[in-house]
């Protein structure tokens, strides 16, 4: 079922063929993570992309006083992954953690790669799901920029109620 979650979610940006489909089910694995777990670390390489089916996870970085700083929040549906080690294949920036007890469709590099070389329709998924990570992404930094930390609570309440009852605190 969850991987058929995946491939519906990927169905639903673009049309894609039952080849296409049936090629990228054969290359899915499911994963189950405790809470707490590192699904990446910081100044690892990364060569997974996880499609949370399940759960909540947290993306951040330790600064230099070794004070943890969150910079996403990931949920069911969403894609998570540090894109500066999954890219260009360096070590992460940031951590991504699971807050919950997570379940993730995981796809390789690898396979995507070869995948996206076959088929340009998945390609394009790929290019539509990049557009709307950098729309998202300058969304988070201009908040993130401007916003004192209760004009992003309110935000957080307003724009995601639920994360409110899933994320502690602490990492807002």
């Amino acid at each position: 079922m969850p991987l058929d979650t995946y491939l519906s979610f990927l169905s639903q940006i673009h049309p894609l063929s039952d080849e296409c489909l049936g090629e990228v089910h054969e290359v899915l694995s499911l994963k189950q993570y405790p809470k707490k777990h590192f699904l990446v670390k910081q100044g690892e390489t990364v060569d997974e992309v996880f499609f949370i089916t399940k759960g909540c996870v947290r993306e951040f970085f330790t600064d230099d006083n070794t004070d943890e700083i969150c910079t996403w929040f990931g949920f069911e549906h969403d894609i998570a992954l540090p894109t500066h080690g999954f890219l260009i294949q360096q070590p992460s920036f940031t951590s991504i953690q699971a807050i919950e007890d997570v379940e993730a469709v995981i796809l390789k590099r690898g396979d995507l790669e070869n995948l996206y070389q076959k088929y340009h329709e998945l390609e394009r998924v790929g290019r539509i799901l990049a557009e709307m990570y950098l729309i998202q992404n300058e969304e988070n930094r201009i908040i993130l920029q401007t916003y004192n930390a209760k004009q992003k609570y309110e935000f957080l309440i307003k724009k995601h109620p639920e994360t409110i009852q899933r994320i502690p605190l602490s990492y807002m």
